[in-house]
């Protein structure tokens, strides 16, 4: 994801579309380019990934790369969000 311009947000929600419908995934997140956590464990079609920082992040970028899969990985809704 651009934003632009540097956004301030406090967590990130991404709800997941898979076939198969049930895989170990490993899901990698940057910002601005900057490794910032791991999403990584078995997932289902249309579930939900969250991860809530301990502080305010500030990016322009958001990334989420798919490092393992035995299913093809897209996303319904990624959502950046404040407090």
């Amino acid at each position: 994801m651009e934003f632009g311009s540097p956004q301030r947000f406090s967590s990130i929600t991404a709800l997941i579309n898979q076939f198969p419908v049930t895989s170990f995934t490993n899901h990698d997140v940057t910002l601005d380019g900057v490794p910032a956590f791991s999403w990584s464990g078995v997932t289902n079609n249309r579930e939900v990934l969250s991860h809530t920082f301990g502080t305010m992040q500030t990016a322009q970028r958001v990334r989420i790369t798919t490092t393992a899969s035995l299913s093809w990985v897209a996303w319904f809704e990624i959502r950046v969000l404040g407090c």
